[in-house]
């Protein structure tokens, strides 16, 4: 469904966004925090690309949103995770658009250097 929604292609602000095609798993502190076949790309104008899971595919009880937002160039306006597991914290493990378009509404991106495991498969 993502790939036949016009929404997704072509945005001027992000660049664009495309069905990823790849298995994405997110692991911290022994835990499985995403798992996802579901995943878009999102390809920034200025050549940066990142991977934005649905919140439906993420144990959300373990994020906690920061206090912290950020204005990026290539993301815009954007708000940071914490992911909180087994006394372990990891501040700014995640990260989403604030006030997205509805094509990337409920979707987050983790930081493969925030957590302990982070593995992209091509499908």
């Amino acid at each position: 469904m993502i790939g036949k929604n016009p929404d997704l292609a072509n945005n001027s602000t992000l660049g664009s966004v495309n069905p990823a095609n790849v298995v994405i798993k997110v692991v911290y502190a022994g835990v499985e925090v995403a798992f996802t076949k579901n995943a878009i790309i999102v390809l920034g104008n200025d050549g940066s690309r990142n991977y934005l899971i649905p919140t439906d595919d993420i144990k959300m009880q373990f994020l906690k949103p920061m206090y912290y937002h950020d204005w990026d160039h290539s993301k815009g306006k954007v708000r940071y995770w914490k992911l909180c597991i087994r006394g372990r914290e990891a501040d700014a493990a995640a990260w989403s658009f604030i006030n997205p378009e509805i094509s990337i509404r409920n979707y987050i991106s983790f930081n493969p250097e925030n957590v302990d495991k982070y593995v992209v498969t091509q499908i």
